[in-house]
This record gives C-alpha cells, structure tokens and sequence, in this order.
C-alpha cells in the first residue's frame, strides 16, 4: 500500500465532499503478501462515477474532452495506475483491460505524448508515454526493424481523408500514414499528362491542340521597347519608365481545334490553321494511363471519370481485385446519376 496515494486520493475526496469508506485487505502481488486499501463511494459522487465509465471503461467520447480536462485524467490515472521514473521523467500506465490502454493511448496522442503499448508476460497491458518530438520505426537498443514480406489473410483496409494522410497504430506503436490518394489530387495529373481529345490509334501519341494567341498590352511598362514586346505588349510603352513588366491584360487563348502531334495520318500540309486539322489523321482514342503501382485503383478511377483508358498493375492480386471492385461501384454510380438527369 502506498500512504502517500492513499492520503492524497482521502484528500480529494474531501474535497468534493464524497460519501466514501474504506477498507483494507491482503493479497499476493509478484509473489509476496502486500496491503491494499479499497476505498468504495455512494451518493451523487458515486452514481455519476458509475454513469460516466460504466465497467470501468472511458466513455466514447473522451477524445472530444477539453485539453484541461484530459490532463487532469491523465494526471488522475497515472498517479493511480501509473508510474514515473525519477531518472528521466517516462511515464507507465498498467492496466488488464486492453481497451482501457487502448483508450488511454489515445488520449495520449491527443495531449501530444508518444505513447506506445504492449502486452506484458503477466497477462496485462502497458502503455508508455514519453515527450519525444518524432517518431520512427525502430526496435529497442537503437537497432532498426527489419522491414519484410509477409503473409497475411485479413481485412484490408484503405481510408481516404481530405488531406491523404492519417492517424494509425501498428503493433502499439502510433504514427501518421497515408494510403488512398484524394481523386482531386489524381485529376490535374491525369489531365496534364493526356490530351482529353485522344491519341493516335496506330502509335499511341496524344494530340495536341492548335491555339490562337492574342498578346495583350503590359500593365506597367518595362524598361525597354525590346522587353516589352518580348513580354507580348503592343503599342508604345504606357506608365512610369523604369518599373518591370507586372502582367499583361487583353490578352487571350483560344482553341481553334486539334491536330496529331505523329506522322502515322494523311496531312502532308501540316496544315495548323484550324479549318483541317480535325480531318488530316484517323479518328483519335482514348489516351491510356498508366499506374505500375494501382493499390486502391483511384487511378483508373478518375481516368474513367476522365474518359482515358487505363492500365493498372499491382503485385497483390487482392489488391487489385479490391480495386476493381471500387472502380466498378464508381461507375454504377456514374450511370444512375445519368439516368436520373
């Protein structure tokens, strides 16, 4: 029995003006007789204690707790389960509830600790916290995991967030992760990289368009004639002599048409001036993309979305099995959304 936990957990109590009584008993701990003293509260205190963490558990939403008040638990758990080290100030919680640590490890995160658990030889739980800036996979003594291929037959799961990235937990060690990449982070690559009229249908490569420029005027002079016709403004310079160009306005793009960038067509003109260029080559196709590495398949997702053909490979047969079955989903989504409009 530790008298200075005993006094201050009285000491509380008072406080709050608790009904309690205590009482004292003997038990074995690691095989030698030890004193424990029980303290067992009714009324108000008690009832709500029983409401708030039903068998002894944290209630579910702990985690939106205020910053204080996740402290002051943290605080009120290590001082009575836990334990801090003299030497370097490392704190240990000891539990035999699995989902009790596994809710305190939580809370730690939150707080800002680095928390790891593990399952003790004697059948109970620990979580260990310390306030390192980073965290890494690595072994204990300094010496690195050995990262390796293994089998595995279970649930394989891939969540998507906002932002692409997450918090997990791999065997009791937390860290942030990322897997399923957003579909609006796929798009502007997918469209950058392919032309959305087509590609040659004999050698594959992507048409290109055929513009019209229009140059518009500088908003503020440069400093020379030369300069500021290089920049596409037209006219005599305007504005204070000396300032570099800051833009232009006026000006415009405008897309008169599309033409294939391979010489496998019949255009031996070259013509670029819109009125044939989509005439001088066999009907384009799809471009395809491609993703050595498909994993959740949010490529050929948005490629589909896109109107590309896709090609995807994964060395996991799951894998890509899963990824079929999403892109699948996505497009009976697609079409109902089709015929509902």
């Amino acid at each position: 029995m530790n008298a200075d936990k005993v006094e201050r957990i009285q000491y509380l109590l008072d406080v709050l003006g608790a009904d309690y009584k205590t009482s004292q008993r003997e038990r074995q701990w690691q095989g030698r007789p030890a004193n424990s003293c029980v303290f067992t509260l009714s009324g108000a205190i008690g009832r709500w204690l029983r409401n708030q963490a039903p068998h002894k558990e944290l209630p579910a939403d702990v985690l939106s707790w205020s910053e204080p008040a996740l402290r002051g638990l943290m605080r009120g758990v290590i001082g009575g389960d836990g334990h801090t080290r003299k030497d370097d100030g490392r704190q240990s919680i000891i539990q035999k509830s699995e989902s009790f640590i596994d809710d305190i490890q939580a809370v730690a995160i939150r707080l800002g600790y680095t928390a790891v658990t593990t399952e003790r030889k004697d059948g109970v739980f620990a979580c260990y916290l310390t306030h390192r800036p980073y965290r890494s996979l690595r072994g204990t003594g300094g010496k690195g995991v050995n990262i390796a291929t293994v089998k595995y037959t279970g649930v394989v799961w891939c969540p998507q967030t906002e932002h692409g990235t997450f918090v997990a937990r791999r065997n009791g060690s937390v860290f942030i992760t990322g897997n399923t990449f957003p579909p609006d982070l796929i798009e502007p690559c997918i469209k950058a990289g392919t032309s959305e009229r087509g590609a040659c249908p004999k050698c594959g490569k992507a048409w290109v368009r055929v513009v019209k420029r229009t140059p518009g005027k500088s908003k503020v002079c440069p400093k020379t004639q030369s300069a500021h016709e290089a920049r596409g403004g037209s006219g005599e310079l305007s504005g204070t002599v000396g300032k570099s160009g800051g833009g232009r306005i006026n000006g415009s793009i405008q897309t008169l048409g599309w033409r294939p960038a391979c010489g496998c067509g019949i255009c031996p003109d070259g013509d670029l001036d819109g009125d044939s260029v989509t005439n001088c080559s066999p009907e384009p196709v799809p471009c395809l993309v491609l993703d050595p590495f498909i994993g959740a398949g949010t490529t050929g997702l948005v490629a589909e979305r896109l109107g590309r053909n896709w090609l995807g490979i994964d060395l996991n047969p799951e894998y890509a099995a899963m990824a079929m079955e999403r892109i699948e989903a996505d497009r009976q989504e697609r079409a109902q959304l089709e015929m509902t409009f």
